[in-house]
Formats: C-alpha cells, sequence, structure tokens
C-alpha cells in the first residue's frame, strides 16, 4: 500500500508527509488469484490518539458496487482523493481492510500506514495558536 501526493508539477511521489492544503491519493495494490464475490477494499483513518475520523470503501458509490459485484482474478489498484484543506496539521493512522460483508475477512491491518499532514498554509494559519481538532476546513464566511 502507498500514499501518493502530488507535486506542484502535478508528478505523483510516495510520501509519508501531506500538505493540507493539496489532494493526495491512498492507493492500494492487490492481486486475487481466483475470483471473490461482493470483496470491498476500505480505510479507516484513525488520530494518533485513536479517534475514528471516517471509513470509507472502494464499493461505496453504486455504480463501482454493481460493477465489481464480483471481481475476477487479477491485479487491481483502488485509490481514492482526500480532498485538500480537510485534514489538520498532525499525525494520521491509515487501516485497512479487504472483506465480503458478513462472509470473510481477507485482510485487515488496522495500523498499515502512518503520515504527517503538514499545516503551512492552512486556513487560519496566520493566527499563532493550534487548531483543534482533526478537520480543518475552508470555509467560506462572509462578514
Amino acid at each position: 500500500m502507498k500514499i501518493l501526493a502530488r507535486d506542484e508539477t502535478g508528478q505523483r511521489r510516495v510520501s509519508d508527509t501531506v500538505r493540507s492544503t493539496q489532494p493526495f491519493e491512498i492507493e492500494i495494490e492487490y492481486s486475487l488469484a481466483a475470483p471473490i464475490t461482493g470483496l470491498r477494499l476500505g480505510i479507516y483513518l484513525m488520530s494518533t490518539h485513536g479517534e475514528l475520523l471516517f471509513t470509507s470503501f472502494d464499493t461505496d458509490d453504486p455504480g463501482l458496487y454493481n460493477r465489481y459485484s464480483t471481481r475476477p482474478a487479477g491485479y487491481y489498484v483502488s485509490r481514492c482523493v482526500i480532498p485538500a484543506d480537510f485534514l489538520n496539521e498532525g499525525r494520521y493512522i491509515l487501516g485497512i481492510n479487504a472483506s465480503s460483508y458478513r462472509i470473510r475477512r481477507y485482510f485487515q491491518e488496522e495500523q498499515a500506514l502512518t503520515f504527517n499532514v503538514d499545516g503551512t498554509d492552512a486556513p487560519g494559519s496566520q493566527w499563532p495558536e493550534a487548531r483543534l481538532g482533526p478537520v480543518r476546513p475552508r470555509l467560506v464566511w462572509q462578514i
């Protein structure tokens, strides 16, 4: 499993630190030796304090769920994009899971990857105090 970030030129690079102001990809490569029905690959993003921030699966979208109801044997890459201005600066833990819901768990690693989020130029970074909480969205305010 890799975490990828795009640099200023759009190039992909493996990284353990991402900028909060830029989107980044989580990419999971895997091979299936035989077809699997109902397979879903999931990520679990947690703070270093053990707080679960969110869970997402590669078949959450109904179209992907229908298209991949059975995955033939072969090589796959499942990836998702974490949007810019979503995570606060700090360290995060990514868990992954591959399972067929209520049938079989093929793989689970609760601490598959740890990475840092750099908050340079994040919303409110002009203020000296640290922002609390794991999310730091760029909200549109009007005064």
